[in-house]
């Protein structure tokens, strides 16, 4: 099995008549572009059906809606269709979404939270923990060197992330299993489900509750006696006058914790399977390991680990020749935007020396991705170190598998040789 074909793939290349967009259809997640193109190209902008819900695919679109809050809120709950959805059950605004971080609100709330918490992901921040990085990253491949072998997922991303996510927020190493088992339950509340089992949603509120009550606890002890880690930053953070309330700051390092950790693992190993499957893309970057930060721009513009995000209309929007009612919520495929015709030139190729395009993978906007310079640092000193240190690394007989999810992207496991 490749990254570029697959036999859901196959299935809506061509089926009768439009295409018909379905979030809760896993039969196209395996390979979902030859379906996003058929919806670029044919249906760009369309409902879902049954659920109330819009869609766009096209990039111009996205960043219409993505550029401004006035138009189009990010809070679920001014969506009297998603309130609706939540009562019947459907997950996908679950507990995450429900911790009211800065991610799912608007201005002046958002301006002013996202404000407090910028101030503590700052570029020399990155440049602090870099070396940190650098270490933890030949600490695994020393192990995986041992072994011969690596599966990409368990052995390297997720402890890498975790690591890095649970130093920063002053978390001691024994407690980092604990975190991963809440931090997959968590993310996973992200995901659409019809009538979601009754133990999957336990499993996440049981898993939200615990985080929630173990950071409580490390709060408490920040308070009294900082520390040199994000918590303590955060407490002392101030923007405009403002500081965190306790409630306030506990939903941002829920979303630190949770969200951002999810797209260092996924964004690493969608990096790795790219360049593994375009051999002559791989050369290229040992070649010149200049390109480093190209085939990571370009991973994020390919096979991004966030595919999509959602707003709500907060007035109409004309969209070509569709208007979308005030209410409405709106999903925008942002890995379909990515890979617009009309914007990227052989967009379907995996070319890592193309010009830079200003892709969607962290989004747009005043919602641009806090986070998204430490997942680049992590992805880019993962690149440079694995291939530089395992220049033959190959896709092992078992090769990859991946997550049936639909807004994250990314491998369940990922099988190599060195």
């Amino acid at each position: 099995m490749s990254a570029q074909t697959s036999p859901a793939a196959e299935e809506v290349r061509s089926p009768q008549g439009p295409p018909i967009f379905n979030p809760y259809d896993p039969t196209w997640r395996k390979d979902p572009y030859p379906f996003y193109k058929r919806l670029r190209n044919e249906a760009p902008i369309g409902q879902i059906p049954g659920v109330g819900i819009w869609y766009v695919t096209r990039f111009s679109d996205c960043q219409t809606i993505l550029r401004d809050p006035s138009r189009a809120s990010s809070d679920s709950r001014k969506s009297v269709v998603m309130q609706k959805l939540n009562q019947e059950g459907v997950r996908g605004a679950g507990s995450l979404r429900q911790q009211r971080s800065f991610l799912f609100l608007d201005p002046p709330d958002h301006t002013r939270l996202r404000g407090l918490v910028a101030t503590t992901f700052t570029p020399k921040m990155i440049e602090r923990v870099k070396p940190r990085i650098r270490q933890v990253i030949q600490n695994l491949l020393d192990a995986g060197e041992k072994n011969g072998h690596m599966e990409l997922v368990r052995d390297f991303a997720y402890p890498l992330s975790l690591t890095m996510i649970c130093d920063m927020l002053g978390i001691p190493p024994r407690d980092e299993d604990r975190f991963l088992a809440w931090s997959e339950q968590m993310t996973a509340s992200l995901d659409p489900m019809r009538n979601a089992p009754p133990e999957v949603v336990e499993r996440q509120k049981k898993a939200m509750n615990e985080a929630m009550e173990y950071l409580q606890g490390v709060m408490a002890e920040r308070k009294k006696n900082p520390q040199n880690d994000l918590i303590s930053e955060l407490f002392a953070a101030e923007f405009e006058g403002h500081k965190l309330a306790e409630e306030e700051l506990l939903s941002s390092v829920i979303l630190v914790f949770g969200a951002g950790h999810e797209t260092s693992v996924h964004l690493i190993c969608n990096s790795v399977l790219a360049l593994l499957s375009h051999p002559e893309q791989l050369a290229a970057m040992n070649a010149d390991p200049a390109l480093v930060r190209n085939a990571v721009e370009e991973t994020l513009r390919w096979d991004p680990m966030i595919q999509m995000t959602q707003r709500v209309a907060l007035q109409d929007i004309s969209l070509g020749d569709q208007e979308i009612a005030a209410g409405t919520p709106i999903m925008l495929l942002l890995a379909a935007a990515n890979r617009d015709e009309n914007e990227v030139p052989d967009s379907e190729q995996f070319n890592i020396k193309r010009p830079r395009f200003p892709h969607l993978a962290f989004g747009f906007g005043p919602h641009f991705c806090l986070g998204a310079p430490l997942a680049r640092a992590e992805c880019e000193e993962s690149l440079k170190t694995i291939f530089g240190r395992f220049p033959g690394l190959h896709l092992a007989e078992k090769g990859f598998t991946r997550l049936d999810t639909l807004v994250f992207r990314g491998l369940a496991e990922l099988h190599t040789e060195i």
